[in-house]
C-alpha cells in the first residue's frame, strides 16, 4: 500500500492531508464528454459524487478520466472510496445510485432518536 494513504486513516488537524474529491471534475475535461456540460453543472457538487481521498491521490486524479481516477481511487484505505476502483465508468445514473447508497448508510450510521 502506498505511504501516502496513510494520513487518510489518522485524525489530523491538518485538513491538507486529506481532500474532498470530486469523480466527475468540477471543470471536465475531453476526458468527460460523455456528460453534458448541463448535467456536470448540475451532478458534481452532489454527495454522491464526492469522496474523501489522500491530498497526494487527489492531486493525481485532477482531471482523469475516469478509469485513470479508478486506478487512483483503488489505493486510498477509505473503503467508499477504494471500492469506485472496481468501477469502470462513472455517469449520472452511478452518481444517483451512490447517493441512494450513501443516504442509506449515513441513516443506518447516524440514527437519530427523538428526544
Amino acid at each position: 500500500m502506498d505511504d501516502s494513504t496513510d494520513s487518510e486513516r489518522v485524525i489530523s488537524r491538518h485538513s491538507e492531508d486529506v481532500n474532498l474529491e470530486h469523480i466527475l471534475p468540477q471543470q471536465p475535461s475531453e476526458n468527460w464528454r460523455h456528460i453534458s456540460p448541463e448535467d456536470a453543472e448540475a451532478f458534481h457538487k452532489r454527495i454522491g459524487n464526492l469522496t474523501i481521498i489522500d491530498s497526494k491521490l487527489n492531486v493525481a486524479a485532477a482531471n482523469a478520466s475516469f478509469p485513470e481516477k479508478a486506478k487512483i481511487y483503488a489505493k486510498s484505505r477509505i473503503e467508499i472510496t477504494s471500492s469506485l476502483g472496481q468501477m469502470t465508468e462513472w455517469n449520472i445514473e452511478d452518481i444517483e445510485e451512490r447517493q441512494l447508497a450513501l443516504a442509506k448508510n449515513a441513516a443506518n450510521v447516524w440514527k437519530l432518536q427523538p428526544s
